[in-house]
């Protein structure tokens, strides 16, 4: 009865985020909270709801707590968007996450044997993994502290994007060439590097655009310059001259974020009767 019980009462704790209330829409999620109403089902339903979460929780991870903990350190959300702006906060609101996490950590220690100790079934049935319990607290307000490098949201997870109608989607597999698999024009692709450190730094920096003979590295030494600083908080999003009337929708957009992004415009070409540039 006192695991039923607790399934309940983590249940309720889980429909009461705030803050955080953006990780009910995921889909693992919502499988777990068909789990913990699992006393309410019959012998088969409770397999099936049973069998139904591991399966989505395998898909993205076989470790709960460790699934869980990434969730909530890639949601994009008030309290984080704040801090990042470096907008002051509500008691209110710092209270609402410092509970909202001890929720989520209490939730992530939830074992498949306590699970499976209420199904009326004596057959097989998989096990997932947690981790020891870590204090999911301090381990979010660390990624809070690193923001500028780090990221929140789609930035956190990527660091290579393009804008397709009018949105900003991150590249799932870009290619991952790097400054030192590049030859050539080595004081051209210096100044680059270097300019690109300054902006980083928070120095000045200036515009650039880079010209010449197709082949000769101009794409890829900007490719290779966002992979080699996305550590550093260096995000690239790629524009295509059909979209340069959006510019000032990506702008928007990134303005209020502390990482630093490239605007990278490629294929450019100045020829007569281009409507693109009015010449």
């Amino acid at each position: 009865m006192k695991l039923l019980n607790r399934l309940d009462n983590l249940n309720i704790k889980l429909h009461s985020l705030v803050i955080l209330r953006n990780l009910l829409s995921n889909d693992v999620i919502k499988k777990l909270s068909e789990l913990l109403t699992i006393k309410d089902k019959s012998p088969i339903e409770q397999v099936s709801c049973y069998s139904s979460f591991v399966n989505h929780l395998f898909n993205e991870n076989i470790n709960l707590s460790d699934y869980i903990l990434d969730l909530i350190l890639d949601d994009e959300n008030i309290f984080i968007m704040r801090q990042a702006q470096r907008i002051e906060i509500d008691d209110n609101i710092k209270e609402c996450i410092i509970n909202e996490l001890k929720i989520l950590e209490e939730i992530s220690q939830l074992t498949s044997k306590e699970v499976k100790n209420l199904i009326k079934y004596d057959s097989y049935l998989p096990s997932w993994k947690n981790s020891k319990r870590t204090d999911f607290y301090s381990i979010y307000m660390e990624k809070v502290e690193n923001l500028s490098t780090l990221g929140y949201g789609i930035y956190s997870k990527h660091h290579i994007f393009s804008l397709t109608d009018n949105k900003i989607s991150p590249i799932i597999n870009p290619d991952n060439i790097r400054l030192s698999d590049l030859f050539g024009y080595n004081k051209e692709r210096k100044a680059v590097v270097d300019n690109t450190l300054s902006f980083l730094s928070g120095k000045p920096a200036a515009n650039v655009l880079l010209y010449g003979d197709s082949g000769t590295g101009k794409s890829s030494t900007v490719k290779a310059i966002a992979n080699e600083f996305k550590e550093k908080g260096l995000r690239l999003i790629e524009i295509s001259r059909d979209n340069l009337q959006a510019i000032p929708i990506v702008i928007d957009e990134i303005s209020k974020n502390p990482l630093k992004f490239i605007l990278f415009i490629d294929d450019i070409s100045f020829q007569k009767n281009n409507k693109e540039f009015g010449v």
